[in-house]
Order: C-alpha cells, then structure tokens, then sequence
C-alpha cells in the first residue's frame, strides 16, 4: 500500500487492467475523453475533480492518468487527501499509452 503517489508505465497498467488490479481515472476534459481514452476509465476531469466519485474495491490501484502528465498530479493527491490508498499515475499520460501501441476507445462516456 503506497501513501505517496509512484508513476506505473503503459505496460503495467495494462497487465493490471486485464487483471483486474486496478482502475484508472482519466482527469482529462470531456472532449479529449470522446477522442481518445482507455477502455473502461472513469472519466472525472480536473475541472470538476471529485475524489469521492472513485470506487475502488479492497487492494484495487488507482491509476490517474491525463493527456501527458502534468494534470494527474494535483489531482492524485487530492486523492490520497481524501482516504485513498495505492494510487499511482501513469507515466507520460495517454500519450504513453498510445505510443505503447495499446488500445483506446472512442466517444462518450
């Protein structure tokens, strides 16, 4: 259990994903998140950030993540301000991801 916040890279969280490890946050806006965004990630966008919205089930990460990484930081440790445990941010945000040659999805939430 993490009380600081590490960086996870693409590949980890994928392997945490199709496992079941863990859930991400996508603290983009609405628009970036209709173009582009990681199957299954809980839209809550830094404009509006609300930690109480993120339901993690016991022993589940907690990956925020953004378009590059910048956003994901003050965000993920409000977080951890507000109770929650093992949150982690992903390392160069959905760019990463991409670059990584991993799937997103595409419109609404």
């Amino acid at each position: 259990m993490t009380e600081t916040v590490e960086f996870v890279d693409a590949a980890t969280l994928h392997a945490w994903l199709e496992s079941g490890e863990a859930v991400v946050v996508d603290v983009r806006e609405d628009g970036e998140y209709v173009q582009a965004h990681i199957d299954g990630a809980l839209l809550n966008p830094m404009s509006r950030f609300d930690p109480g919205a993120v339901a993690a089930a016991p022993g589940q990460k907690v990956v925020v993540h953004c378009q590059r990484g910048v956003r994901c930081e003050p965000t993920s440790a409000r977080l951890i301000g507000a109770g929650h445990q093992d949150v982690y941010r992903l390392s160069g945000g959905l760019l990463a991801w991409v670059e990584a040659g991993l799937p997103v999805e595409t419109g609404a939430a």
